[in-house]
């Protein structure tokens, strides 16, 4: 339905110049419409429809496709250069509803290249039932979440995550200890830089 509606306008558009302009977003509407997610591989403005490659301890999930492990939801993205190269990577916490024995944290990131698919560089458990609070990519002009303090050149290309985990307490109180977590790229893996 939303296709014939695209055609139409399509079709009725002024010119190929018109067309021409509206092809892109269409096409990007459809697929964000029919699932997909959106990508900008090469950082120009050209938008490349991909299916990503998600994990969970290794193993391939849809988004919102029930599993025997549950529910898989993305709860947030980042995007920055992770390996100094200059293209825009993606970093990404998934959910995953187990329906019963807690609610699970994951990291995913992904690598941009000059192939037409992000390519998957590793994952991390963050934790049970936390609260996310930033995930991000440091770059040149950022601040530091929660401080306000201007990001190191040394510490580009980092990838942090602020998330409220449990301590001592029952899960099933609101988790109160705040961690924040590092990790950069090295040699091609995804390695934990400190935790804190």
């Amino acid at each position: 339905m939303a296709g014939l509606f695209w055609r139409r306008l399509l079709a009725g558009a002024t010119g190929k110049a018109m067309r021409k302009l509206l092809l892109p977003t269409w096409t990007l509407a459809l697929a964000l419409l029919s699932g997909c997610q959106a990508y900008v591989g090469d950082n120009s403005l050209d938008a490349v429809t991909v299916a990503w490659d998600y994990r969970i301890n290794g193993r391939a999930i849809q988004l919102g496709q029930a599993s025997a492990e549950g529910l898989v939801s993305l709860v947030a993205s980042a995007t920055g250069d992770l390996n100094a190269d200059g293209l825009a990577d993606r970093a990404v916490v998934l959910r995953l509803d187990s329906r019963g024995s807690g609610i699970f944290y994951h990291l995913n990131v992904f690598l941009n290249s000059a192939e037409p698919r992000p390519h998957f560089i590793g994952e991390a458990f963050l934790g049970d039932r936390i609260q996310l609070d930033f995930l991000t990519i440091y770059g040149e002009g950022m601040r530091i979440p929660n401080t306000d303090v201007a990001v190191h050149p040394a510490d580009y290309g980092q990838l942090v995550a602020g998330f409220f985990a449990h301590g001592q307490q029952p899960l099933s109180a609101p988790p109160s200890v705040y961690l924040t977590r590092h990790w950069r790229i090295e040699a091609g893996e995804l390695c934990l830089l400190e935790q804190y």
